[in-house]
């Protein structure tokens, strides 16, 4: 908007410009001759504000598109950080998470003095169930291992497939006592979860190591897998036990009526 006043209006030019009128421009005796420039100054101040318009609006639109295309990067590389330390066929951590995961528990557990176990399982006649049913039926029986595992586990606790038909949990701040207990739960979960089998299937189950930092006083992290799996293997060839622990003497074997016994256990420094 632009005025057009006499010098006698020059009262009203300042509440004009603060209501909102671009200029206003004063003539004397009728003379227009500088009404052009005044009204070519107006429509380039108005294409310069409609230009600063549009670029504010493209500006917010690129801004815009560049935090989505953000945050589907992140969703993106969080996908794919999950992929990597995932196991596709069961949805447990894979081996190379579970090796990151146990250094960091066995620094913490080092550094703090506290508790720390490791569980090695391996299903049993796995392998004859495959020739039984075929590899896609042996895929059922590891998710649903892995189902049992992880249902029977704390949120703490990195479940994992070792490899084949090999799973282990990693227990955080974990007495050897509670270690024994989510094995005994896992045993007797997963058997109910294979139900009643026919004279000729074979009847799987599983063989549960476990180690403990304290107990078979392992010398490193790695030892501290190799102490489970020494219990696992002897719980698979005692016909007994299905499940044995790891102490400093090597495998116990328990020898009470149950069918896990953790052995008397105080830690000292």
């Amino acid at each position: 908007m632009l005025l057009i006043g006499e010098p006698d209006d020059t009262t009203v030019a300042v509440e004009a410009i603060r209501a909102g009128a671009l200029d206003f421009l004063v003539v004397s005796n009728a003379d227009l001759r500088a009404l052009p420039l005044a009204l070519e100054k107006c429509l380039a101040h108005q294409r310069i504000k409609h230009e600063n318009e549009q670029l504010h609006l493209d500006l917010s639109r690129s801004l815009a598109e560049l935090a989505l295309k953000n945050q589907q990067l992140q969703d993106a590389n969080r996908k794919l950080e999950a992929m990597a330390r995932t196991d596709d066929l069961t949805g447990l951590y894979n081996r190379r998470y579970l090796n990151e995961q146990l250094d960091r528990a066995w620094a913490q557990a080092v550094r703090s003095d506290q508790p720390l176990a490791f569980m090695m399982i391996d299903l049993d006649r796995f392998k004859e169930t495959n020739d039984w049913f075929g590899h896609q039926h042996g895929d059922v029986v590891l998710r649903r291992a892995a189902k049992v595992i992880e249902a029977n586990c704390r949120q703490v606790d990195v479940t994992a497939r070792y490899g084949g038909d090999e799973f282990c949990v990693l227990m955080p701040n974990t007495e050897v006592q509670e270690a024994v207990r989510v094995a005994e739960r896992i045993l007797r979960e997963y058997e109910n979860a294979n139900g009643v089998k026919s004279e000729n299937e074979p009847r799987l189950g599983m063989s549960i190591g476990i180690a403990h930092i304290d107990l078979s006083r392992p010398a490193n992290a790695e030892q501290l897998i190799r102490h489970a799996d020494e219990a696992m293997y002897a719980a698979k060839s005692d016909a007994a036990s299905r499940a044995m622990i790891r102490d400093a003497d090597g495998v116990y074997a328990p020898s009470s009526g149950e069918r896990i016994a953790a052995p008397d256990y105080r830690r000292s420094n």
